[in-house]
């Protein structure tokens, strides 16, 4: 069934209207007509049946037919730190790790990232990234789409990550994810991973620095958009709810309106 993230301001009673990219994408990709059922997602993580009643050239018009209880979200709130990779890998990762239910993704630049984008491109790439996010929480059935930050330096994150922070680092070996997860579950966890050449040593003291605790992920030396996903996966194993039956009926958290076209 189609998924559709609305605006506050597109739900007025038990109707929803559907305009921009969203109205062009049902009508003319999918080609749905009147009587069709889709569902509904408003920015506090409400979900709704609905069923499409008008077509009117660019601006759709449903009906909402009954609330749908069921949560989608983890309650731990992973932020992704992400070094920019070259080529269509940073598109990869943003997509499946909005599959297994990160909260945030911060594209970093580094000293050892081969990709620089040119500052007249930050933005159209940061929305571009940002309807790759909203297109897989649509796919994945999530209530709420990741928020994809604009490409910052490795300083300004380290200056603002989470209390359980981690760093996978390829020249760690003393510690691993299995000394790290053993942790109370915390509810929130800031993830950092370098570009295809590694993080430079002075990044990764800075970061020690910081209070991120850096882990080797293994005896073999994973590509980036790997490293990204195996530690995702293994902190939204232990911490969060992957591998877990699916609840019943939960409530959607509230999530920050941040739902582009």
């Amino acid at each position: 069934m189609h998924r559709i993230f609305a605006h506050h301001e597109e739900i007025a009673g038990d109707r929803v209207i559907i305009t921009g990219q969203r109205a062009h994408h049902m009508s003319r990709v999918l080609r749905m007509s009147c009587g069709d059922v889709f569902v509904v997602v408003a920015p506090g993580g409400q979900q709704w049946t609905a069923q499409l009643e008008e077509i009117d050239s660019e601006v759709l018009t449903g009906r909402l037919l009954h609330e749908r209880p069921r949560s989608t979200e983890p309650s731990l709130h992973v932020t992704l730190a992400m070094a920019i990779l070259k080529g269509d890998k940073m598109d990869w990762v943003i997509q499946k790790a909005t599959e297994l239910g990160v909260h945030r993704l911060v594209p970093v630049m580094c000293q050892r990232s081969v990709t620089r984008i040119p500052p007249n491109k930050v933005s159209a790439r940061t929305k571009r990234w940002q309807r790759i996010a909203l297109q897989a929480a649509g796919q994945s059935q999530r209530c709420a789409v990741p928020i994809v930050s604009s490409p910052r330096p490795l300083g300004s994150v380290l200056e603002e990550v989470s209390p359980v922070s981690i760093m996978a680092y390829e020249g760690e070996s003393q510690k691993g994810l299995p000394q790290v997860l053993t942790d109370p579950s915390p509810s929130q966890v800031t993830l950092l991973i370098g570009p295809e050449g590694g993080f430079a040593p002075e990044e990764v003291e800075e970061a020690r620095c910081r209070g991120v605790g850096t882990v080797g992920l293994g005896p073999r030396i994973l590509r980036a958009e790997t490293a990204a996903l195996a530690l995702l996966s293994m902190v939204m194993f232990r911490w969060g709810d992957l591998g877990h039956a699916a609840a019943a009926s939960l409530e959607c958290p509230d999530m920050p309106d941040e739902h582009p076209e």
